[in-house]
């Protein structure tokens, strides 16, 4: 990242881990697919990050989550977005399948 106080890494276990933000019903953030192994079920991934087509939309959604937590970071402690994000990283390591937020 060129700027790593505020650039973040967008994967899938970070998006799994903003499943539960939801904007009139609907999931905000869009989720990353995962490989599925025998051992474990993952959250499909969201059309949005597999369409070409949607790759503009799909910016901007990164966009808003940095600035989501460039806020989060104004409001706390924290001293990089990056932080944050790993913060985010270990909420969204071993998210249950069966969790009630399903699409």
């Amino acid at each position: 990242m060129l700027d790593p106080e505020f650039g973040a890494i967008y994967d899938s276990r970070v998006s799994i881990a903003l499943r539960p933000l939801l904007h009139k019903n609907k999931m905000f953030f869009p989720t990353v697919g995962r490989r599925q192994s025998k051992s474990r079920q993952h959250f499909g991934a969201s059309a949005m990050t597999t369409q070409k087509g949607r790759r503009f939309e799909l910016a901007e959604k990164y966009f808003l989550y940095l600035e989501m937590l460039s806020e989060v970071r104004a409001q706390t402690d924290f001293k990089t977005n990056a932080e944050i994000e790993m913060g985010l990283f270990m909420i969204g390591k071993d998210w249950p399948i069966s969790s009630l937020y399903k699409d």
